[in-house]
């Protein structure tokens, strides 16, 4: 009888063990499978939206060119008057300059025919016709800043200029004097635009 017993508590151990380990197997399998649902639908939310993620990020770096308003390009005739400066003496108080501004495919180009000077412009905001932009350039160990905002008002435009004149050190290229001007802009538009199209040829001016 005893022996009976002890064959009946053996067996019945060894139903649970049998009964454990499937109950175990079931629960790798359920966990991994709900593993591996997790991952692919998370997947398929970064496929949805990084395209999303990806656009704002290029709206957010810069402005496309096709906003630039096209009363923009052409020859304007610019009055600056100097408002505040740290670089007495260094700026001139009153000018007048003639800006070209064209475009020719994805550059728009600023040309001053009375200095000469000539540079690719970066446009950095666009609302409605206020725009603003910044103009770049190198003179002999010194870095030349605009930073220009204005507003279009048909032939005519009022604004102001920022100005940051950098001298450079030829050791590390850092900044070692900054000299800075603030002036006041008109801009008065002698002829009309001028807009060449890289892949449809050269646009006709007004």
């Amino acid at each position: 009888m005893a022996k009976r017993e002890k064959v009946k508590t053996n067996r019945e151990k060894r139903a649970r063990g049998q009964e454990g380990k499937k109950a175990n197997f079931l629960f790798h399998t359920y966990f991994f499978a709900s593993l591996r649902l997790c991952i692919f639908a998370s997947l398929l939310l970064f496929a949805f939206f990084a395209p999303v993620f990806a656009e704002t990020s290029v709206l957010k770096a810069g402005v496309s060119i096709d906003k630039v308003p096209k009363e923009l390009y052409g020859t304007w005739r610019v009055s600056s008057k100097i408002l505040s400066t740290n670089g007495e003496g260094l700026f001139k108080k009153d000018s007048v300059d003639l800006w070209n501004l064209s475009r020719a495919g994805d550059v728009i180009t600023l040309d001053n025919p009375f200095s000469g000077a000539k540079a690719s412009i970066i446009i950095s905001n666009i609302d409605g016709n206020a725009i603003k932009f910044k103009k770049i350039g190198d003179y002999d160990g010194q870095k030349l800043t605009d930073t220009v905002q204005l507003v279009l008002e048909k032939d005519k435009f009022k604004g102001v200029n920022n100005l940051k004149l950098d001298t450079v050190s030829e050791i590390d290229g850092k900044a070692i004097q900054t000299k800075w001007a603030t002036y006041s802009l008109t801009g008065e538009k002698i002829s009309g635009e001028s807009i060449k199209w890289s892949e449809q040829g050269t646009g006709n001016g007004k």
